[in-house]
């Protein structure tokens, strides 16, 4: 296992995606957008703006040590 050296600094940037992709399948305990807006009596839909991810939390993570720069990108959503 590499030996875990300090850092001078930590630099977290949250990425936020607010899209959702009606063709994924999701977990029980979350609504997907169709759903959603069939409960709010939408009638028809263009599908022109179909989006291609789901709700979750990202972001970027870059350490710091000296000159050198080691960056990590994490990205979950609902799904296990």
């Amino acid at each position: 296992m590499p030996e875990l050296r300090p850092v001078d600094r930590i630099e977290v940037q949250i990425i936020v995606d607010n899209s959702t992709d009606g063709l994924s399948s999701t977990p029980g305990n979350v609504e997907s957008e169709f759903a959603f807006a069939t409960r709010r009596r939408l009638r028809a839909s263009s599908g022109r703006c179909l989006c291609c991810a789901v709700h979750g939390f990202s972001c970027l993570v870059t350490a710091v040590r000296g000159s050198e720069r080691r960056a990590l990108l994490f990205d979950s959503g609902p799904e296990d």
